[in-house]
C-alpha cells in the first residue's frame, strides 16, 4: 500500500495511486483473494492481466512498485523516529474509520504513540485560532475535564483553541489524540510532545506523508478524521476565517 499511494524519496517515478484509485484498485485484489503485497510476486503479464489489459496503467502500478530500495530507506527513517504506519488491511487500523468513512476512509495512517487510543473515542473540541479568552478558557475547561472523567480529548496541533484543550488536558494526564495536517516528522521531535508521547498519554496521527506541507486542503479533509474518531464534537467558536 506504500508502495502504491505513499509519496516518499527525492523523486517520484510517477504520481502514486489517489485514495479513490486505490481502493478501486483494492476491491479487484480483494475479488481475487489477493492481498496488496502479492502484487511484489507477480510478472509483467500477471500485473497485466489484473489491470485487465490497461497498458499504461499496469505501467504505472510497476513503476510504483519498483520504489523497494527508497521505501526500506524511508521506513528506517521513520523507526528511528518513532513513526508507525499502518495501512487499511492491517487489524489494528481503526474500526471507526472503516465503518464511518466507507470509500473515503484513507488508505494509510502515519504515527506515532498508543494505537489504540484510536478506536477509544472520545470528545473533539475544536475552534479558531485567534479566538478570545472566554472561548479559550472554555476549551482548557473542556479538555481538564475530559481528563478527569477518563475521556480522550480529540484535536488538532493548530493554536487557540485546539491546542489549549490538548494541553490542559495533558497536564492533568488525560489521553489525547491529535489528527495532524502536516509535518508528523517534525511534530514527533517537538518539545512539548516528546515526553507525553513516551509516556503514553498522547497519540499523534495524519493520513498524509510525515514531511507533507501545510495545504488548506489537507486541513479541511483532516476535519473529517477528527470528527469520524469521535464520539461527540464540541466546536468552541468558529469564523469565518482562521479555523474551524
Amino acid at each position: 500500500t506504500l508502495l502504491l499511494c505513499g509519496r516518499f524519496g527525492d523523486r517520484l517515478p510517477t504520481k502514486p495511486l489517489t485514495q479513490s484509485e486505490f481502493h478501486k484498485f483494492d476491491s479487484v485484489l480483494e475479488a481475487q483473494r489477493l492481498p496488496p503485497g502479492s502484487l511484489l510476486e507477480m510478472g509483467s503479464r500477471a500485473l497485466l492481466s489484473l489491470c485487465m489489459g490497461e497498458k499504461e496503467k499496469s505501467s504505472r502500478l510497476s513503476s510504483l512498485l519498483e520504489r523497494t530500495n527508497e521505501l526500506e530507506e524511508v521506513i528506517a527513517a521513520w523507526s528511528e523516529a518513532g513513526i508507525w504506519v499502518l495501512g487499511e488491511r492491517d487489524k489494528e487500523y481503526p474500526l471507526r474509520l472503516r465503518q464511518r468513512l466507507i470509500s473515503a476512509r484513507p488508505p494509510l495512517l502515519f504515527g506515532a504513540g498508543t494505537i489504540d487510543y484510536l478506536d477509544q473515542g472520545g470528545v473533539c473540541i475544536v475552534g479558531s485560532r485567534d479566538s478570545p479568552k472566554p472561548a479559550l478558557h472554555f476549551s482548557a475547561t473542556l479538555g481538564e475535564k475530559c481528563a478527569g472523567e477518563g475521556l480522550t480529548v480529540i484535536s488538532s496541533d493548530m493554536r487557540g483553541v485546539d491546542r489549549d484543550a490538548v494541553s490542559s488536558a495533558l497536564d492533568r494526564s488525560g489521553r489525547v489524540v491529535i489528527v495532524l495536517t502536516d509535518r508528523l516528522e517534525k511534530a514527533v521531535t517537538a518539545k512539548r510532545y516528546r515526553q507525553v508521547v513516551a509516556d503514553g498519554l498522547l497519540t499523534m496521527v495524519t493520513p498524509f506523508s510525515p514531511n507533507a506541507g501545510f495545504s488548506v486542503a489537507n486541513a479541511m479533509r483532516a476535519n473529517r478524521y477528527r470528527y469520524a474518531l469521535s464520539d461527540v464534537a464540541v466546536v468552541v467558536e468558529t469564523r469565518r476565517k482562521g479555523g474551524i
